[in-house]
């Protein structure tokens, strides 16, 4: 079945230039690299129209390089070092702040425009309820490492024409492109990857490897534990001793 819908969908170049779908990969370096590529191919009337933004990072009050905080940040804060917005730009917001309104971590949206001056972007979310149209600002989030006082302050999205497998946990894409190559590293990522779409027909495979699909063992023990379990004792027997 897999090798079926990857052949009828091999141009990779076509399914990394469109704008209606995702594209799931293993590495996150995968996924920022198709962001770029669609951000670049998205028209702009001027530079203004683009604003890439750094985060501000500090410990103990001193600001430090997102190169090298980003190793040691990266597990108390989900805002990136660096996101680039502009209109047309497809969004993923990161944070519960606006739940209240249907939007959450994970919601997806669109950049409309943005106000450089004010660092405002404007943008459209399809909520729980229906489209919201919302400003959003840069958060900041704070934490502590080894004692320390650490903060970070970025726009509470990601772009998101591409995600990673564990980043698109979750959710349910309507139109998704799989990588299914030897990024995926872990037990189980193919099958998260593959169920991310509400249909078959919404999955196209422009890449496939037996390397994407690696077993736990102790899932597979368990898994023939019960199967001989399950031949001891057929279903037919349990049924009928309980009528019994």
């Amino acid at each position: 079945m897999l090798e079926t819908k990857h052949s009828q969908y091999t141009n990779i170049t076509d399914s990394i230039n469109s704008f209606n779908i995702t594209s799931i990969v293993g590495y996150k370096e995968s996924a920022e690299r198709i962001n770029i590529s669609l951000c670049n191919l998205l028209e702009v009337s001027c530079e203004n129209d683009i604003l890439l933004n750094k985060a501000i990072d500090k410990i103990n009050g001193e600001e430090w390089n997102t190169e090298s905080s980003q190793s040691i940040f990266k597990k108390y804060t989900n805002l990136p070092t660096e996101v680039r917005l502009q209109p047309g730009a497809r969004v993923m917001f990161l944070n519960n702040d606006m739940i209240n309104d249907g939007i959450c971590n994970g919601t997806i949206g669109i950049v409309t425009s943005i106000n450089r001056q004010a660092m405002q972007v404007y943008a459209t979310f399809l909520s729980t309820r229906s489209l919201m149209h919302t400003i959003v600002s840069p958060k900041t989030s704070y934490f502590t490492i080894n004692g320390m006082n650490a903060s970070r302050k970025q726009f509470p999205l990601q772009n998101c024409f591409a995600l990673t497998v564990h980043k698109c946990q979750g959710l349910t894409l309507p139109d998704i492109s799989l990588f299914l190559d030897n990024q995926f590293f872990a037990p189980g990522q193919a099958y998260t990857a593959l169920s991310r779409a509400p249909s078959w027909n919404a999955v196209k495979i422009p890449c496939l490897n037996r390397d994407a699909f690696s077993i736990d063992n102790t899932v597979l023990q368990e898994y023939e534990r019960l199967e001989q379990k399950s031949r001891n004792y057929p279903l037919t027997s349990l049924y009928f001793n309980h009528r019994q």
